[in-house]
């Protein structure tokens, strides 16, 4: 499944803009965005607003309908629309308690809540419900769609719901925070490097227009190097997923890092677990030079990155979002 679910990831599904672009509409007209009489909005959090339109977008590509959170927030857009439903409330309070019992490792089984417990309830029955309703429409799951619809494509190897739940909440999980947490860091550092915010919005005006209804295709996008730069470089300084781990699957031995000078080899015993700090890692001047801590889109012009830099891991259990990450850098 695992293997199927990476397929459905190709240039076809992710170079379609027209999901995404609702969903932006949606965003840009939320009231909080309105400029008031002297052209500049109120002071608005970034984050939720973010993360609640990659909600939006994720849910979309995976069950064939949104949840609309952000209409949630804002009843005038997508009138007519099913509503949130406390999906996004209870998606994000279990994720809390996840990471809460993530903390004590081994022991995290000694860590009980009954909340825990009603929020992945209330999460998973609403997940049951557009999985089932698929399923019982065998009529949409078989038709030649233009829209891509993830979970239609996976119903067509299993019918076993439980699968189809926890395949898709898979990504939903990895893909909904990391990506709204990217965007929310791309506004951070834009605004507090002038230098860069001018010549990535010169670049922007030049190549798409100055009008919002510009059109913007992925062939464009992926000719705008810079913007792409941009994005590297935030990945990099901000470390959105900032550890990775793995766990020994037998006794092995890295060929450097340990002894005084870290240039020895180290024993690591079956099921130790190993922990690779993308944040340190992505920090160290020896590896991209006395400007590491500077936020510098230009370091990307001639540069080719190795296994210094992996914000999508690698080896065979990388991330999926990295195959559609290279289709544009």
């Amino acid at each position: 499944m695992a293997k199927l679910v990476y397929l459905q990831f190709s240039r076809n599904q992710i170079s379609d803009l027209d999901l995404e672009e609702q969903h932006i509409q949606s965003l840009l007209n939320l009231e909080v965005l309105k400029s008031g009489e002297q052209g500049w909005t109120q002071h608005i959090d970034l984050a939720p607003l973010f993360l609640n339109f990659t909600l939006d977008v994720a849910t979309e590509f995976l069950y064939g309908r949104s949840v609309n959170s952000q209409s949630a927030h804002n009843p005038k857009i997508n009138e007519g629309h099913e509503l949130d439903s406390g999906f996004s409330y209870h998606l994000d309070a279990g994720k809390s308690w996840l990471y809460t019992k993530g903390l004590f490792g081994r022991w995290n089984r000694l860590v009980y809540s009954p909340q825990l417990t009603k929020h992945c309830k209330e999460v998973h029955r609403f997940v049951d419900k557009l999985v089932v309703g698929r399923l019982n429409q065998p009529a949409k799951l078989n038709a030649d769609s233009d829209r891509f619809c993830l979970l239609n494509e996976l119903a067509k190897s299993t019918q076993n719901p439980l699968e189809l739940r926890n395949e898709t909440l898979q990504i939903l999980n990895a893909g909904r925070d990391t990506t709204g947490a990217l965007l929310g860091w791309v506004f951070y550092f834009l605004v507090r490097n002038n230098r860069v915010f001018d010549k990535l919005r010169g670049i922007i005006l030049t190549d798409f227009g100055r009008d919002r209804t510009g059109e913007i295709i992925f062939e464009k996008l992926k000719q705008c190097q810079y913007l792409n730069h941009c994005i590297q470089e935030t990945l990099r300084v901000a470390s959105v997923v900032p550890i990775n781990e793995r766990v020994c699957t037998s006794d092995t031995t890295l060929p450097r890092g340990g002894g005084e000078d870290k240039l020895q080899p180290v024993f690591l015993r079956k099921g130790q677990r190993v922990l690779i700090v993308n944040h340190a890692m992505q920090h160290r001047s020896d590896l991209w030079g006395p400007d590491v801590d500077e936020f510098k889109p230009e370091r990307w012009e001639k540069r080719i990155a190795g296994f210094e830099f992996v914000p999508f891991a690698a080896g065979p259990r990388k991330c999926i979002g990295r195959k559609s990450w290279k289709l544009i850098s």
